[in-house]
């Protein structure tokens, strides 16, 4: 009974209506066969809180569409993408019993083709002064700071492999977008080219003028930001470049400045520092609790660890002549 003497219920809430971060934004639960409609998300822990902002839990909720609060001149702007084709490398399912040594590596080969593919679209979006939308991202392994086996947490046992990245998992989120004010507006990002969401044109917001508006484009490799704009200039009218097989087109600027700016600005945007990859497979069967990466003392058993990620690849060479 209460202080008053009044009697009341506790129960504990389903999880499959109820869900927290990672069941919700990792697992996808929700998007299970026959999973009932989510009554609430708890926004738990992410990995990018920037300094003057919670970037990542913004960005999580715009890629469920679920941050409501976007001015409509976000959805109403010219926007440069990937063809889905290439976004990301040949998608790979990872059972239940994968050794996550296996998942980790090409979780880390998708990492290093994702970097590149975005550092074209950026340098294509400041070309032709466009915002990026960016790639689909997919995971291959969970990203958690203790032991994980067949890259998956305690808990999480069947959760699917690969799944839609979270983007904070795998980009330095913050770098992205702009330091807020204290008057609460949102300022220019440092490189001056805004991004959106990989689903952003499912968003319902999204005008059809703008999604239908579509030119599908080619380009050849190793273009600097000249070429690239003289190639795109007979899509300038479209609101959506949609460039096919990105990799290697973008090569920088002929400005030699604007180069070395726009090269170390996204070198810090495509570097990410994590909590490296820890997993119970090779590990000698060490107890649960075990440290990672090394031994707590020596002789103990520990949990060995994979670092990742690596530096972004250096901008292509310019094709000859150019």
């Amino acid at each position: 009974a209460g202080a008053d003497g009044a009697d009341f219920r506790l129960a504990v809430l389903p999880l499959s209506r109820f869900l927290n971060g990672h069941t919700y934004f990792v697992q996808h639960a929700h998007t299970l066969p026959g999973a009932p409609s989510p009554m609430s998300v708890h926004m738990t822990y992410q990995f990018a809180e920037g300094h003057s902002f919670a970037y990542g839990k913004r960005q999580r909720l715009r890629e469920h569409g679920l941050w409501l609060v976007d001015p409509d001149e976000y959805f109403n702007g010219k926007y440069v993408t990937a063809s889905a084709e290439h976004a990301t490398l040949p998608r790979k399912e990872m059972g239940e019993r994968v050794d996550s040594r296996d998942a980790v590596k090409y979780h880390l080969e998708e990492a290093r083709h994702r970097t590149n593919v975005i550092r074209a679209l950026l340098g294509i979006g400041k070309a032709l002064g466009r915002e990026v939308i960016l790639p689909r991202m997919l995971c291959y392994c969970d990203f958690m700071w203790k032991e994980m086996r067949n890259c998956r947490v305690g808990g999480a046992e069947t959760m699917r492999l690969p799944f839609d990245c979270p983007m904070d998992h795998v980009l330095n989120t913050p770098s992205f977008f702009g330091d807020f004010h204290k008057n609460g507006t949102e300022g220019r990002t440092a490189l001056g080219v805004g991004v959106r969401e990989p689903n952003f044109l499912l968003n319902p917001r999204v005008p059809a003028a703008v999604r239908e508006s579509v030119a599908k484009a080619a380009l050849g490799k190793g273009l600097n930001d000249a070429q690239i704009s003289q190639a795109l200039a007979p899509h300038a009218a479209a609101s959506i470049i949609e460039i096919d097989d990105v990799v290697g087109t973008f090569c920088g600027f002929a400005d030699g400045a604007a180069n070395r700016e726009f090269a170390e600005r996204t070198k810090q945007m495509l570097t990410y520092k994590r909590t490296p990859f820890c997993m119970m497979e090779g590990s000698d069967n060490a107890p649960l609790f075990s440290q990672c990466c090394s031994p707590r003392k020596p002789g103990d058993k520990f949990f060995p660890c994979i670092h990742g990620f690596d530096d972004p690849d250096p901008l292509p060479a310019c094709a000859a002549g150019r």
